[in-house]
């Protein structure tokens, strides 16, 4: 790549913030804190992540670095996804924010991979302040819990 780098592991503290948009995507929590492998692609500014584990491929940060795009349309074509059908896994799945810009970026990123569009709907839920309806048995666990240094959990 020569708009952007492949981090190290001991960056990859670097790309966190770009996918906050996404914070429901547990996967790229665990990747950045080193509990799932995977690789990330920064752009050389800094502004734009490309995130790829078992549970997919993620886009984050600004959708406006098009050069970087073209590159990681090249970094699709020619590396992830060969990668993907050399262990016989012949789809795959993009993640991206849900924002006009990111809509018009992905023209620039799948060029000629010929995609097919799959809806999604994320739904979260506070329970805070609402009573336990699933049992004595069946607790909460705080975040520090799935934390790789915890040395147990805290409930």
């Amino acid at each position: 790549m020569i708009k952007g780098i492949e981090l190290a592991e001991s960056y990859f503290y670097k790309a966190f913030g770009l996918f906050i948009t996404m914070k429901h995507h547990i996967s790229i929590q665990g990747v950045i804190s080193g509990t799932i492998p995977g690789r990330i692609f920064l752009s050389n500014n800094g502004d734009t992540a490309v995130l790829s584990n078992p549970q997919g491929i993620f886009l984050g940060g600004s959708p406006d670095n098009k050069a970087f795009l073209k590159e990681v349309t090249m970094l699709l074509q020619e590396i992830l996804l060969p990668q993907l059908a050399s262990k016989g896994k012949l789809d795959y799945v993009l993640y991206y924010p849900t924002d006009e810009k990111w809509e018009a970026a992905l023209e620039t990123v799948m060029k000629d991979l010929r995609p097919m569009k799959s809806g999604r709907m994320t739904f979260t839920q506070h329970l805070d302040g609402i009573a336990n309806p699933l049992g004595e048995d069946i607790v909460a666990i705080k975040a520090a819990a799935s934390d790789r240094n915890c040395r147990g959990a805290e409930f």
